[in-house]
């Protein structure tokens, strides 16, 4: 299985903490109001992760425990015991899951777990090193044919370098092998700045459309496309719109937090590389209540359902690769030696294709431009929806 790709409707989820009743009773909401849930998240409560895979199989259900590495102290230091820390988390995984139930929902073809949180190295240096234990992360977790989500970027992390050093460290090639996905937060804090705030960060090149916090995604993006780096699915699993949430004294109307929402998941809804956004959080704990959304959760389900049968921006490009694929020069038509192999990609692996050749011989292969710059190919024999 590859990532999920949501073709139709809003990619609005649900990010729970450790009290889970109304997140509970939102899933069950759109499940009775005919839409699925793209993402359900909950913070160490797997109890509670059992209960909404059975409530809605088809959803992409997310548990994240809480992990002393979460913040990888000390990884831009030499001596960083990067083995030690992919021991220690995978011990901790693995010592969640106990009951049947819980072992059989870690093997699930639409489970993954969020191993790391928020971490944010310092500089260059700590960033590529970050990269790094992610990557040796995301091995551990193939070979143990579990799925992961990491590293939940930080709003408004990493720096446009830092982010360079990180992909450097092959970080990517090892998620995608084995179908984890990229984790971010991103959104606006503020009471009454506009939800999306698009601009530059520094050291980057000018990206259309995308945002300082919101969006900035859309940088990474641009730069793995460019350098042909495979881009693994994305999810946003914490999502701010700000505004106050109804307890500061200034706080926005209620109808202007949805309105916030519903502009958030129009524009993230253009990109197929991104599964869902989560707003931050559903939850009545004391701890959380400033960062409640509960109380806008029903206005966002009738706008959920009036826009089921949306169709999202991309997905008539995307494809997955069937097996582990040669990626060639140039399309291999009417010459007798094969173009020069550029690179390999595995089994599962999303790609766009930009161009395909024409022929009207039906034995003559159609080939693929995965590419925006013309200087990759495979067989189209060898892609699937």
């Amino acid at each position: 299985m590859a990532y999920p790709i949501i073709k139709k409707g809003s990619k609005i989820g649900i990010h729970a903490t450790q009290t889970v009743g109304q997140a509970i009773d939102k899933l069950k909401s759109m499940k009775n109001q005919g839409i699925d849930c793209p993402v359900w998240k909950v913070v160490d409560n797997l109890g509670a992760a059992v209960e909404a895979y059975n409530i809605s199989p088809n959803s992409v259900i997310i548990f994240r425990f809480c992990n002393p590495d979460d913040s990888a102290q000390d990884i831009e230091k030499e001596g960083y015991d990067y083995q030690g820390a992919v021991n220690r988390t995978f011990n901790l995984l693995y010592s969640r899951f106990q009951a049947p139930e819980e072992k059989a929902l870690l093997y699930k073809p639409n489970f993954w777990v969020e191993v790391l949180n928020e971490a944010d190295p310092p500089g260059v240096q700590g960033w590529g090193n970050f990269g790094r234990l992610c990557g040796m992360m995301a091995e551990r977790a193939t070979k143990e044919n579990i799925k992961i989500m990491l590293p939940a970027f930080n709003n408004g992390t990493p720096e446009y370098d830092e982010f360079i050093a990180f992909t450097a460290s092959g970080v990517f090639q090892k998620m995608v092998a084995g179908n984890h996905i990229l984790s971010i937060h991103e959104g606006q804090i503020g009471i009454k700045e506009p939800v999306i705030i698009y601009g530059t960060i520094p050291n980057a090149p000018a990206v259309n459309g995308a945002g300082v916090l919101a969006l900035r995604y859309r940088y990474w993006l641009d730069y793995l496309k460019k350098k042909n780096i495979p881009i693994p699915g994305i999810i946003v699993t914490e999502f701010y719109a700000g505004g106050g949430h109804g307890i500061e004294p200034d706080s926005e109307p209620k109808e202007k937090i949805v309105e916030r929402f519903i502009t958030a998941d129009k524009e993230y809804a253009k990109d197929p590389e991104i599964i869902a956004i989560l707003p931050f959080t559903i939850c009545l704990d004391d701890g959380w209540k400033e960062s409640d959304y509960t109380y806008v959760y029903d206005d966002l389900i009738k706008y959920m359902v009036s826009v089921k049968d949306r169709v999202n921006g991309g997905n008539d490009n995307i494809y997955f690769t069937k097996s582990t694929l040669n990626v060639r020069a140039y399309a291999w038509i009417e010459v007798n030696k094969p173009p020069d192999i550029v690179r390999s990609i595995p089994e599962n692996t999303p790609v766009t294709v930009y161009w395909t050749t024409v022929t009207s011989d039906p034995n003559r292969a159609v080939w693929a431009c995965i590419s925006p710059n013309r200087n990759e190919w495979v067989s189209m024999a060898y892609l699937r929806k």
